[in-house]
């Protein structure tokens, strides 16, 4: 689980295993500014959705919003990244 209290920045960073996805799924999401940039398109988390990318590309998360934003986060990887 990944919880993101008000004010939270996960600055920009990127995996280094190849073949890993990330998916968040959204359990709590307050209102205001609450995203994901990947590959420089912002996403937005909408509960019980997911929100998957590639863990390589350089990410970063943040919630700028009301209360705490509260996400499960789920590892796919492919046999080739050692996992």
């Amino acid at each position: 689980f990944s919880l993101f209290r008000p004010g939270t920045h996960l600055y920009p960073h990127a995996g280094e295993l190849q073949g890993v996805l990330r998916c968040h799924l959204a359990l709590e999401v307050p209102d205001g500014d609450v995203g994901l940039r990947s590959a420089g398109q912002v996403r937005r988390w909408q509960v019980g959705r997911c929100v998957v990318f590639d863990d390589t590309v350089e990410h970063d998360a943040w919630n700028h919003g009301v209360s705490d934003r509260v996400v499960l986060l789920v590892t796919f990887a492919s046999t080739a990244a050692g996992c």
